[in-house]
This record gives structure tokens, sequence and C-alpha cells, in this order.
């Protein structure tokens, strides 16, 4: 233990004296010096004997060692500062991928939950507007009077709005155009009265239409009515029909008012069984054969025609009003005859008849005939 504490003692102690010496010593014995550093480790052992010069010589040693220009030995300290190669922290490099670790990719995943505007924009799917069902503004204002939802609103109207209604009132609404109605499949009851229609086609196939009033309008063709066999009411009144034939597809038919047109030929609406109230008066008609067919009829209007004989209406007994004013009727004789018959038999129906004859150009003898009649009490003018 005591040897190998002196060598340590004497190892800086030799170098000290060692160094001392060579710094006296010129330039040029370099070389020498080295090798005593090498061999020196050897004959460290016999040093022991030494070690009270070295404590004397510690002394001198001491300005050696505040000589640290000899600390060129620690230039090998150099390596240490290799310590720099604790460049660990250039391990915490990765570290400093941490920044990369909060990758903003999941932001951008963000930026893809935007498309679900996108779903908001297929949202607005509902919004499609739906097809305008009435082109007449007029028509449609008339039908959205019907549809109690949106009877004080903007919205547009829609199928489902319409199929269910049951009527449309528009009289003297300026309506024109009737399109968009064949999709009221329920409609039972059509009053347009004192409007401008003339295509009344789009009613063609209203299985439940019962009720139709297009009087004062500009219709002239009523094929399309021929498919209504609910129709069991249908005032014409005041438009330019000419062609009746479609009504007598018409069996349900039991009031029609055909007024005010241009009819020649009426012989289609005589094979109408249940026919009850027909009104011709101011058209075009010349003749009235086949009429006593109705039997059924109680109102039956002809006036301002150009009639001459009205001898087809001796079957009709359950007449109860007869216009016949304004036509080119001489000869009451026909219906005279049947009238005196009744009210001197069974009087079944000429006391509840009212006839009116004015503006005829009748013959004295129908003249006689007409005061007769007046006579019995019957309500004649």
């Amino acid at each position: 233990m005591i040897t190998s504490k002196l060598r340590l003692l004497a190892g800086p102690l030799f170098v000290g004296t060692f160094a001392f010496a060579c710094s006296s010593v010129h330039a040029q014995e370099p070389a020498p010096a080295a090798p005593p550093a090498e061999v020196k480790p050897n004959p460290a052992p016999v040093a022991a004997p030494a070690p009270t010069k070295p404590v004397e010589a510690a002394k001198p040693a001491a300005v050696p060692a505040a000589a640290p220009k000899v600390e060129p030995a620690p230039v090998p300290a150099k390596p240490e500062a290799k310590k720099p190669e604790e460049k660990k922290p250039d391990a915490k490099k990765p570290e400093e991928k941490k920044p990369e670790t909060p990758k903003p990719a999941p932001a951008p995943t963000k930026a893809a939950d935007k498309p679900k505007p996108e779903a908001a924009k297929t949202a607005p799917k509902p919004a499609p507007v739906p097809a305008v069902i009435f082109k007449d503004k007029n028509l449609e204002a008339a039908v959205r009077k019907q549809v109690f939802a949106k009877r004080d609103s903007k919205e547009p109207l829609t199928i489902a709005d319409v199929e269910n209604i049951s009527m449309v009132r528009g009289e003297d609404s300026q309506i024109a155009d009737l399109s968009g109605l064949e999709k009221c499949v329920s409609l039972a009851q059509l009053e347009l009265a004192g409007n401008a229609v003339k295509d009344v086609s789009p009613l063609k196939g209203l299985k439940r239409l019962q009720y139709v009033d297009l009087a004062r309008n500009q219709v002239a063709d009523i094929t399309s009515l021929g498919t209504l066999k609910a129709m069991q009411y249908l005032d014409l009144t005041g438009n330019r029909v000419q062609d009746v034939k479609a009504l007598g597809e018409v069996p349900a038919l039991t009031s029609a008012y055909l007024a005010g047109n241009q009819i020649k030929d009426a012989s289609a609406l005589f094979k109408l069984p249940k026919l009850s109230s027909l009104y011709l008066e101011n058209n075009q008609l010349t003749s009235i054969e086949g009429i006593g067919s109705l039997k059924w009829l109680g109102m039956l209007s002809l006036k301002g025609n150009q009639l001459t004989n009205l001898a087809p209406l001796e079957p009709l007994k359950g007449l109860r009003f007869l216009f016949l004013e304004n036509n080119q009727i001489a000869d009451i004789t026909p219906l005279h005859g049947m009238l005196k018959k009744d009210m001197d038999g069974e009087r079944r129906f000429a006391p509840y008849l009212n006839l009116y004859l004015k503006g005829n150009p009748l013959t004295d003898a129908s003249k006689q005939q007409l005061e007769e009649l007046k006579a019995l009490k019957l309500r004649v003018d």
C-alpha cells in the first residue's frame, strides 16, 4: 500500500523534476527525454527511498505546477471535449420529431369534415320546387282557396295538395286555361262561370265530376265532356257550342243548360233517360223531333229558336214549365189537344203546366185555342 502511494507521489514528482530539468536543457534534447518517460514506469519501484526528497522537492514542484503551460497534457483532455459527442441532444432531435407527431394530418381530416356541408347541400333536396300545376294564375288562386293549409300562403301547390279537393269556384275571375285541373282527381263540383275558357279537355277523365258550370265562357268543342260519366249538371249557357253529340254519352245527365249557343241539332240530347231540365233557348233549332222520349222532362225551354211544329211535345205529360216564346209557331193545335184532353180527364199534368207562347205568329184559330185554354184556368202566357 505504501509503495503504491509512493508510486503515485513519485510519478508526478518525477515528472515535475524531469520537466524542470528539460526546461533548463537546450531544446536539442527532447528525444532522450522521451525514452526515460517510457522507461521510468519500470524503475518506479526503485525510487522508494526518495520519499523525503519529493517532500522537499514538493516546494519547487509547486512552481512547475503553477506553470499551466505544462498542461498541454490536458490537450488530450480535448478528447474529453468529446463530451460534446454527448450530442445526445442530437439524439433529442428525434424528440424534435415530436412536432412531427402532432402531424396536423388529422387537421386535414377536419377539412375533410367540410364535405358535411356537401351533405347539407343534399339536405336542400326537399327544396326542389314542385312543377307548376296551374298555368293560369287565376285558376290557381281559385284552387288555392280550397287547399286550407295553403289558403293564405304563397307556397307552390303540389299534386298532393289538389288531389283531394272536391270543389273549385272561380266565377268571373278572368280564367282562360283549365290546365292542371286534371290533377284534381277528386273534383266533383266545378263553378267557373263568366271567364274566358275555350278548351275543356283538361276535364277529360275526371270520373267524379258531377257538376260543371262553365256558363258565359268561349267553349266551342265539348267532345271531352262526353267522358264525364258521372256528370249530372251541365251549364254551358252563353258559349259557342254547335255540336252536342258528345253529351249523348253521359247517361247520368239530368240538367243541361245550353242556352245562347249555336246548336242546330239537339237530337243527341233526346236519348238521355234521366234528363229532367233542358234549356235550349236562343239557339238555331228548327226541329225537336224525338224529344218525346224524355219521359222525366219537367222543364223545357225552347224560346228564341225557329220552331214551327209542336207535335213532338205531345208525349211529354210530365212538363211543368214550357217556354216557347219567340219562335215561328203558327199552329198550336197539337198542344191544345193534349192539354184539353188531360183537363177533361185525369188532370194529371195540364193543371200544373206553365205555358209561355208570346212572340209567335199565331193564326187566328190558334189564338182562339189559346183563349179556350185560359178559360180552363190553365197557366198560359
